[in-house]
């Protein structure tokens, strides 16, 4: 049986309650943008239309370009670990476990697995992109 530290228990409670929409807003967990949904990968990424072969029109997302990891506002750094999921590490660092996409974007990882995969390796914990590290009071 594995001991978990408080953060990790709390992390995982808030998984199993399903929290995540309803957590506050902090600096490392900002309120999303009015009509916006920034836990969803596909979030600000245009849609494009083909015709189905029944004539319907078929919406999908187009193809997302994620920008470099140092375009994104650096709040801090996590160690990586043995042991650790990305969604736990998401969950105590964002505040929300379906964030694990913000680290691969700060870390530059298209595989998200990649980034637990070596034990010591700091991970870049960063703001969404167009967000504004600011100093807190």
């Amino acid at each position: 049986m594995r001991v978990q530290g408080a953060r990790a228990r709390a992390a995982a409670s808030r998984c199993r309650t399903g929290a995540g929409g309803g957590v506050p807003p902090t600096p490392r967990n900002p309120p999303p943008a009015p009509g916006t949904a920034p836990r969803r990968t596909g979030h600000g990424t245009p849609t494009r239309t083909i015709a189905g072969a029944d004539g319907q029109d078929l919406v999908y997302l187009a193809r997302r370009f994620v920008p470099p990891g140092s375009a994104f506002a650096l709040l801090g750094t996590h160690t990586v670990v043995a042991g650790e999921r990305l969604d736990i590490i998401a969950a105590g660092e964002l505040g929300d476990p379906l964030a694990f996409w913000r680290l691969c974007d700060g870390n530059d990882a298209m595989r998200p697995d990649d980034l637990v995969a070596r034990i010591g390796w700091r991970l870049r914990i960063t703001l969404p992109l167009g967000v504004p590290a600011t100093a807190l009071a």
